[in-house]
C-alpha cells in the first residue's frame, strides 16, 4: 500500500468523517481534505484519504484540488505502480475489436507498442488509461463505436486517433494530447478536459455541453455544429478554429478564451453580450464557404 503527502486548498470539509472515497483513482475531485492529508493508495480502485492534521476551514477562496496521484508516485522512489496488465489480470490477447475491458486498469499501457491499433467496437466504460499511448489508434467508428464512459484518459497519448461516434460522456481527458485527432459524431457530455490539447482535431457534431475545457488547446480545430452549452471555457484557445454553425449560446467564461481568427457564420450562437468582432473572428458568408475553408485547413497552428 502506497503513501503519499501532498498539500493544495480544498473544498469544505466533511467532519462527520475522516475517511474520504472516490469511485476511481486518478485526477478525481477529493473533498474534506487538509493540507498535511496522506493519500493512501490500496491495490483496489479505491482511493482514501486519512487525515493527519487538522482540517481545512470552509471558506471563499477554498477550491477543489485534483490529485494527479501518477505523478506523486513518479516522484516517490519507492512507489511501483503495476497495472492489471503486468498483474496477468488482461492478456495482450484481451485488447481487441469488440473487447469488453470496461473497469480495467490499462495506465501506461502502449498500444502502438503492442500493435493494438484497433480497438474499435469495444466496451472501455470506467477503464483508467492514464498516460496510455494510443497515437493514430481505430478506437471508435460509425459501424463499431466505442463506450469510453467515465472512462480516465488524463495525460493520454491520443495523436491522430480515430474517435468518431464514441460515448465519452463524464470522462477524464485532463492535459491528454489528441491534436488531429478524429473525434466527429462524439458525445463527450459532461467531461474533465482542462489542458486537453485539441490542435487540429476534428470535432464536428460533438456534443460538449456541460464540459470543463479550461486551459484547453482548439487551435485551428473543426468544430462545426458542436454544442458548448454550459461548457466551461475559461482561458481555453480557440484561434484559428472553424465554427460554423457551434453552439456558444450559454457557454461559461467565453469572455476570457482565446478567439483571434476563428471562422464564424450567421448560424453561429453567441451569448448577447459577446462581440466576435471585438475577439478578432471572421465571418463566413455563404458564398465564400469553399475558399475559406481550403485556407482554414492549410493554415498552420499558432504557438502559444
Amino acid at each position: 500500500m502506497n503513501v503519499i503527502t501532498f498539500s493544495g486548498h480544498v473544498s469544505s470539509t466533511d467532519r462527520s468523517n475522516s475517511t474520504a472515497k472516490t469511485n476511481s483513482v486518478s485526477n478525481q475531485k477529493i473533498q474534506a481534505i487538509s493540507p498535511e492529508s496522506k493519500l493512501i493508495m490500496p491495490d483496489s480502485a479505491t482511493l482514501k484519504v486519512y487525515f493527519t492534521g487538522k482540517t481545512s476551514p470552509a471558506d471563499s477562496k477554498a477550491r477543489r484540488f485534483l490529485i494527479d496521484y501518477e505523478n506523486e508516485l513518479n516522484d516517490n522512489k519507492n512507489a511501483k505502480l503495476k497495472t492489471d496488465f503486468e498483474l496477468g489480470k488482461v492478456t495482450l490477447d484481451d485488447i481487441k475489436p469488440g473487447a469488453d475491458l470496461s473497469g480495467k486498469n490499462l495506465i501506461y499501457f502502449d498500444f502502438v507498442k503492442n500493435n493494438k491499433m484497433d480497438i474499435s467496437g469495444s466496451n472501455l466504460k470506467e477503464t483508467l488509461l492514464n498516460r496510455a499511448i494510443l497515437n493514430n489508434v481505430t478506437i471508435s467508428d460509425k459501424k463499431h463505436k466505442t463506450d469510453l464512459t467515465s472512462a480516465i484518459l488524463n495525460s493520454a497519448k491520443l495523436k491522430n486517433a480515430k474517435l468518431s461516434y464514441a460515448k465519452l460522456d463524464k470522462a477524464h481527458l485532463h492535459a491528454a494530447d489528441l491534436t488531429e485527432a478524429d473525434l466527429t459524431g462524439t458525445s463527450i457530455k459532461s467531461a474533465q478536459m482542462n489542458g486537453t490539447k485539441f490542435n487540429k482535431a476534428v470535432l464536428n457534431d460533438v456534443d460538449l455541453s456541460y464540459s470543463w475545457l479550461i486551459g484547453a488547446e482548439l487551435n485551428g480545430a473543426e468544430l462545426k455544429n458542436v454544442d458548448l452549452n454550459h461548457a466551461s471555457l475559461k482561458w481555453a484557445d480557440f484561434r484559428n478554429s472553424w465554427l460554423l454553425g457551434a453552439n456558444f449560446e450559454k457557454s461559461s467564461a467565453i469572455e476570457a478564451a482565446k478567439f483571434d481568427g476563428a471562422y464564424y457564420n450567421d448560424k453561429t450562437k453567441f451569448p448577447e453580450e459577446f462581440d466576435p468582432d471585438e475577439h478578432r473572428m471572421i465571418f463566413i458568408g455563404k458564398k465564400n464557404i469553399k475558399e475559406e475553408y481550403k485556407n482554414f485547413k492549410n493554415q498552420e497552428i499558432i504557438e502559444k
